[in-house]
Parts: structure tokens; sequence; C-alpha cells
């Protein structure tokens, strides 16, 4: 390939060592975004500001900072913006201003959830925490690996001060991205019907959470991530089996005393729903999940689904 600068050539050839560890870690080429001689890519580009956001979501040009290499959760959603779970930087500058230059990018790119700064010898991980603005920042733990939690807790349990009244078009987003990780992720849960069913169970914790955060403001939410998903887990769990004990007259005699979707979709769930106050807005979060959920039973021909 032909390269625009020589300055452009010495930065392209510092992140070449990085792609070749990432493939050897595990990583597909399909998932991986990142200019190399034997490719057509270009770099990756995080919009500069929320209304470039809002006119790469309409499919318009925007304006952004390129970005070395941007990892994807899966080959098939390479280059969709909602699918991007990890930047990575490989150039100057330095380290601090590296890390804060990921955190920038971290606010901007909303769907992201962890940025790597490496100078080839030195790897620094900038997760990004629920709480809007907060980051955390571990050195020395090299690259993510493709099967790796990426989803931290943070430092503070969430209480009901913490949360946000989300937008109609918020939560669309966030449900419609949901049944996105259900249906094309999850390992134990493939049936359409049984899927809607899970995320209605999930739903009602959340709504159940909410409420009693209402009445205990101060206490720590019982719908709220841990650092692993295997932790996140348990708990959402023994809240679910907690709630189906005190509501019985809410399911069916053989429905099961758990949450049947794999760890990680929990985690991811758990991760998008945690910060927003849906209690304050039950009737229309109900009524949307059930239309973004049920829309996605009407299969097409060809495999389609409708969200709208």
């Amino acid at each position: 390939m032909s390269y625009e600068s020589e300055s452009f050539k010495e930065h392209h050839l510092t992140r070449l060592p990085v792609l070749k560890e990432l493939l050897e870690i595990g990583w597909e080429r399909g998932q991986i975004i990142c200019p190399s001689p034997d490719t057509d890519d270009v770099e990756w580009h995080v919009p500069k500001s929320p209304s470039e956001a809002t006119n790469r979501e309409a499919r318009r040009k925007f304006k952004g900072y390129p970005v070395d290499i941007a990892l994807f959760d899966d080959v098939e959603y390479v280059g969709d913006y909602e699918h991007v779970v990890a930047l990575i930087e490989c150039k100057e500058p330095k380290k601090t201003e590296g890390i804060s230059q990921l955190k920038i990018y971290l606010g901007l790119e909303p769907h992201s959830r962890m940025g790597v700064w490496t100078n080839g010898s030195e790897f620094v991980r900038v997760y990004k925490l629920p709480v809007a603005g907060s980051f955390k920042v571990v050195e020395g733990l090299g690259l993510p690996k493709p099967d790796e939690n990426m989803i931290l807790a943070g430092n503070n349990r969430l209480t009901y001060s913490d949360l946000h009244v989300p937008t109609t078009k918020e939560l669309k987003a966030a449900f419609g991205a949901l049944l996105g990780v259900v249906t094309s992720r999850d390992t134990r849960s493939t049936r359409r019907e049984d899927q809607l069913s899970q995320m209605s169970n999930m739903l009602l914790l959340k709504l159940d959470s909410d409420h009693e955060g209402e009445w205990n403001k101060n206490e720590p939410l019982s719908f709220q991530l841990c650092d692993q998903p295997s932790e996140t887990t348990r708990y959402i769990n023994k809240a679910f089996l907690s709630y189906k004990t005190e509501h019985p007259a809410l399911f069916a005699n053989d429905e099961p005393d758990s949450i049947l979707l794999d760890v990680d979709t929990i985690q991811e769930v758990v991760l998008r729903l945690q910060s927003m106050n849906i209690g304050q807005m039950a009737p229309t979060a109900l009524s949307m999940a059930f239309q973004v959920f049920r829309d996605a039973t009407l299969k097409l021909g060809d495999g389609q689904y409708y969200i709208w």
C-alpha cells in the first residue's frame, strides 16, 4: 500500500505488531479495523461531538477523531458503531496524554467498553465504567482477548440517586441493542419466544429494583453489575428466585428458578439498563420492550427482523 506521508508510514508500522498480537490471542481479522498492507481498511473515526454522532447515526458525513485500531464483537458487525467493544491507540502522545485522549474517545463512542494505549512495550487499559464520565485505568494487563470480560462495575455501588430517567429514544435504542445481543450471541436461549420470556423476566427485576430503591434511596440497588459476569448472574438469579416466590401468580408453574440467559448476556443487559430509572416510566418501558421483542419474532423469509 502507498503511504500518505513519512509520518503516517512510521505511525502505521507501529501498529502492525499490535495487530499481529491481536490475531495471535484469538481475534479474527474480520473483527478488526486497522489499516495494513493486506487490506483496504481505513482508520475508524470517533465522532468529535454529539452532533457529529447524530450525523453518523443518520449515515451522513461526520467529523471524527481517527483511531489506530477498533475491535468489534463479531465479524458480522464490523464497521457498525453499535458493536465497537474496544479502541486501541499505538502512537504518541505520551502515556498520560494518551490515557486522557482515550477517555475522550470512549466518552464519544457510546458502545465501546474499553481503550488500550500502547507504545509497543507498555500497555495501559482504560475501562469505561457505568457512571457517566467515570473510568478505571489499569496498567500491565496487555491486550484483551476476544472472550475476556470488558465490563467492570466501578468503584461505587449504584443507588437510586444515581439513576436517570431515559428519553423514549434512549430507551428504544437500548432495547434494540439488547435484542441484537440476545438473538445473535446468547448461547442458552435460542427460541424467540424463550428470549422474549427471559428478557421480560429481566425487565421485571429491573422495575422491582427501581421501586425498592425509591423507598431506600441510599441503599445499593439490587439490579447492578459486579466485575465478573458470573457474580452478576449469581445476584440476578438470587433476586429472580426471590421475586418469583413473592409473586407466584405472574409465572407459570413450570417457570425455572433462574434466568435462562448466559452470563455474558446477563452482564450486557444489566450494563445497558442499570443506570436508567425505568420505574419512573414503567408503562412506556413495558410497552416498548414488548413491541421491540415481539416484532423480532416476526421473522422474514430472508432472516431479517424489523424493529420499529
